[in-house]
């Protein structure tokens, strides 16, 4: 078993800062729907369209208060972009892309949802308050957030793993494990969750794909290899997560 941290990404996910020969970008004023969660944002709420994502940088985190929702903003705004020409500024929060309400997707599937469009009209509100975000510390997740890379290998003194794998809360979580069993010398314990199967991530995949994962592992090599973390640190990992904090690739994983 190798424990190993997940360090903090340095810089939220960007896109390029190449310039776009395209300046038909216009920028309006909306009134937010009544019904929204755009009427409750503070300041006036802008229509943009922009070409391409380009001369930004695009952040998400999911605010203390309210764990159900996303906070999306942009921020370094280059000078002369198509970013800038089309009326974005540091600190606007996105609240649409396209008429699609984003609040309660993910950094990802936002940055992805951009990338289709064409061309991007985003809805957006000021507020300088979120630039603060970036000015924050970023969380020690080498202390707070420790990873266990554990190596599994089939004994023939022993039946199987050693290990009971369940799903709850839309994890996938080691049960019970059996003292001296393949899994307990890997150093899996109980109440640890999976989020890598050898390189696959599979925070999003069935509880049914993951044990046919491990089994194909097991009947190709007799080990397997499981990348987790406990329990009790997933909810600052799925926070962390959001930030854009996290960097599997210093243990040779991707997203």
């Amino acid at each position: 078993m190798t424990s190993l941290p997940i360090s903090p990404n340095p810089s939220s996910k960007q896109t390029d800062n190449e310039d776009d020969e395209d300046d038909d970008d216009t920028s309006n004023s909306v009134s937010p729907p009544s019904n929204s969660k755009l009427s409750v944002e503070q300041g006036e709420t802008r229509l943009i369209t922009i070409s391409e994502a380009i001369g930004l940088d695009f952040h998400s985190f999911i605010p203390q208060a309210d764990i159900t929702s996303q906070v999306h903003f942009l921020s370094n705004i280059q000078p002369g972009s198509p970013a800038d020409i089309a009326g974005l500024k540091d600190g606007d929060r996105v609240l649409q892309v396209n008429g699609i309400n984003i609040t309660n997707l993910e950094h990802e599937d936002v940055r992805k949802l951009m990338q289709l469009m064409t061309p991007i009209i985003l809805t957006v509100a000021n507020d300088p308050k979120y630039l603060f975000i970036l000015q924050q510390p970023v969380i020690d997740i080498e202390e707070k957030l420790p990873a266990k890379l554990c190596h599994l290998r089939k004994s023939k003194k022993y039946d199987g793993y050693g290990l009971v794998l369940k799903y709850q809360q839309d994890l996938h979580v080691i049960g019970e494990v059996e003292e001296a069993s393949p899994s307990y010398r890997a150093g899996l314990r109980e109440n640890d969750v999976i989020i890598f199967v050898g390189k696959k991530n599979v925070e999003k995949l069935t509880h049914d794909d993951v044990k046919v994962m491990i089994r194909a592992m097991t009947l190709a090599s007799n080990q397997v290899e499981l990348t987790v973390l406990s329990k009790s640190d997933i909810p600052r990992y799925k926070t962390s997560q959001e930030k854009g904090l996290i960097d599997w690739s210093i243990m040779g994983l991707e997203k």
